[in-house]
C-alpha cells in the first residue's frame, strides 16, 4: 500500500489528521487536536443535556414507562441542539481526508509499494 494511501486511510477511520503526521505534515497535529476539542463539546454538551432531562433526584422516582419518554426527550434535544458541533467535526474530518488526497508528492522521492 502506498504511503499516501495508507495516510488516507488513518485520516479517514482511525484519526482525523493522523495521516498528516504520519506523512510529516505539521498541519495533522491541528486537525488532531481540533477533532478532539469538538468531540470533548459534543460530549459535555450531551451530558448536560441527559442531567438538564433527567436529574438524578426525578431517575429514581420514574417509572419504567416515564424512562422512555424521557429518553426520547434527551434524544431529540441532543440531535438539534449539537448539529453545529456535528457538522464542525464533519467539517474537520473531511478536511483532512481533502488535504491528504491533493496532497502532492515531493519529484524526488516518488510513492513506493510496500
Amino acid at each position: 500500500m502506498k504511503p499516501k494511501t495508507r495516510a488516507i486511510l488513518m485520516s479517514a477511520f482511525v484519526c482525523p489528521g493522523l495521516g498528516q503526521v504520519i506523512v510529516g505534515k505539521r498541519r495533522g497535529y491541528l486537525f488532531i487536536a481540533g477533532s478532539v476539542i469538538v468531540l470533548v463539546l459534543l460530549f459535555l454538551s450531551i451530558f448536560r443535556i441527559i442531567l438538564q432531562e433527567m436529574p438524578p433526584e426525578m431517575v429514581m422516582n420514574m417509572s419504567p414507562l416515564e424512562y422512555s419518554s424521557a429518553f426520547v426527550k434527551v434524544r431529540q434535544r441532543t440531535y438539534h441542539e449539537n448539529i453545529p458541533i456535528i457538522v464542525a467535526f464533519l467539517a474537520i474530518w473531511l478536511g483532512s481526508i481533502v488535504d491528504l488526497a491533493i496532497r502532492k508528492q515531493p519529484e524526488n522521492k516518488p510513492d513506493t509499494p510496500d
